[in-house]
């Protein structure tokens, strides 16, 4: 789900990255983008797995109900970039 949501961000990452005034500037800014990426992919990654472990201790039923609710998420998503 969240390369999915990445989108464009390879193409914003390096847009910005040319119109600074320097090659160090610029490779500063793409390393800080490139560590923001990693970081936020690590976190999101993280409270889906917390948020599994829990639906999973608490029974199937649980299970059922979280992985229906992330499907939903993820088609409503898929529309919305359709009709966009």
């Amino acid at each position: 789900m969240l390369h999915g949501l990445a989108g464009s961000s390879h193409v914003l990452g390096v847009i910005p990255a040319l119109a600074l005034p320097g090659l160090s500037a610029s490779l500063d800014y793409l390393g800080g983008f490139g560590v923001g990426t990693v970081a936020a992919m690590c976190g999101f990654a993280t409270v889906i797995g917390l948020i599994s472990v829990r639906a999973q201790h608490r029974g199937p039923v649980m299970m059922r109900w979280l992985l229906s609710a992330w499907s939903a998420v993820a088609l409503i998503v898929g529309i919305v970039w359709l009709v966009m």
